[in-house]
């Protein structure tokens, strides 16, 4: 990704949601954020493995995987020669990822990164506290 093509939204669009999961970006996408290889990404995991619970990065199951290929039309979601399913980085994760690249684009793109799923969640909390409110009003109507 070029430099100048990393906005905000960009990051947001590449922050997935799915039922049961925290919000999570794929390891493909933030190789392109951090503008790395997405093989760097897997070994660096692989090779920090305690900077690396569960919590932080975990790989999709066959479900999800096919959940995501489905929604996003693609057939090469886990990689060229990978017959993995893909790794999923929590903001956590993702944030841990950008110290053990150490490039400066990894550290200022985890800076934008944090910004995206600080808004993401905002944008939940805004949402769950409108229905909220509706399910307040209907309740004291009903009353």
């Amino acid at each position: 990704m070029n430099q100048q093509l990393v906005t905000l939204q960009t990051i947001q669009n590449a922050i997935v949601t799915l039922p049961g999961r925290e919000p999570f970006m794929l390891g493909q996408d933030l190789a392109a954020i951090y503008e790395t290889e997405p093989r760097a990404v897997v070994q660096a995991v692989k090779r920090n493995p305690d900077r690396f619970p569960e919590d932080f990065v975990f790989r999709l199951s066959d479900d999800e995987t096919t959940f995501l290929k489905s929604q996003f039309v693609t057939s090469n979601l886990s990689g060229k020669a990978n017959r993995e399913n893909p790794l999923g980085f929590t903001r956590s994760g993702a944030n841990m990822l950008s110290t053990v690249l150490k490039s400066p684009v990894a550290v200022q793109r985890s800076v934008e990164i944090m910004r995206a799923f600080s808004a993401l969640e905002d944008r939940a909390t805004r949402e769950m506290q409108r229905r909220n409110r509706q399910a307040e009003r209907r309740a004291s109507l009903e009353w």
